[in-house]
């Protein structure tokens, strides 16, 4: 018997929540290649595309004060994902 496991079903249980975590991760996002946009999306993600990191510093420190729809982290971690992945984007097709 491992370290760790008092006892077989125990050990079942772990191998049980195991595989059903695996199966859930991937039935979310085995297709996530083929994911698209809709249209609010365009509204979230274009304005970010260009930006500046002092665009980015103001929207996110007014966002802070001044959160919309009371969530202060929402809005800055979709512009700051939106600037990190377009870059990444670029960097990756000059490579």
């Amino acid at each position: 018997m491992p370290i760790g496991f008092k006892t077989e079903q125990a050990r079942q249980n772990l191998l049980t929540w195991l595989v059903l975590g695996a199966t859930v991760f991937c039935a979310h996002f085995v297709l996530v290649s083929q994911f698209g946009l809709y249209e609010d999306d365009y509204y979230y993600v274009l304005p970010w595309l260009n930006a500046s990191s002092q665009e980015l510093w103001k929207f996110c420190s007014d966002c802070f004060i001044h959160p919309s729809h009371s969530r202060p982290f929402l809005a800055p971690a979709q512009a700051l994902l939106t600037i990190v992945v377009s870059r990444q984007a670029v960097w990756s097709s000059v490579i």
